[in-house]
């Protein structure tokens, strides 16, 4: 699923208290429109600029963040869904991914493009 989210400043904690009654396992693919976000999960944060995304999993506590309004997107995509077709996903967790070219760009332009295609 895609959700497009348009909201001032935010700083959003999702801690293990908020997983109690998770029962899905999924990624969430972050993309800024115009503000830098910064996000942690476990051991590591990251800032992410718009033209990247940042991948996070929607079943461990992480915070996310960003002090200028923005309108973002966000992806979820089933865990099991990703690992039946590329394997292990976890080393890129965590991290901002440069989106401007590369694969990481077709990535983008395909999610845009589906999103559109949805509407």
């Amino acid at each position: 699923s895609a959700t497009r989210i348009d909201c001032d400043a935010v700083l959003y904690r999702r801690t293990s208290h908020h997983l109690r009654e998770e029962r899905e396992s999924a990624f969430l693919i972050s993309i800024p429109g115009s503000a830098e976000v910064t996000f942690h999960q476990s051991a590591r944060q990251a800032q992410c600029r718009p033209g990247g995304f940042v991948i996070e999993r929607s079943d461990a506590p992480y915070e996310y963040w960003h002090e200028k309004p923005d309108v973002q997107w966000v992806a979820k995509i089933p865990r099991e869904s990703v690992r039946a077709r590329i394997g292990s996903f976890e080393k890129f967790l965590g991290l901002s991914m440069d989106a401007r070219s590369g694969i990481a760009s077709y990535f983008l332009s395909s999610l845009s493009s589906a999103v559109t295609h949805a509407a």
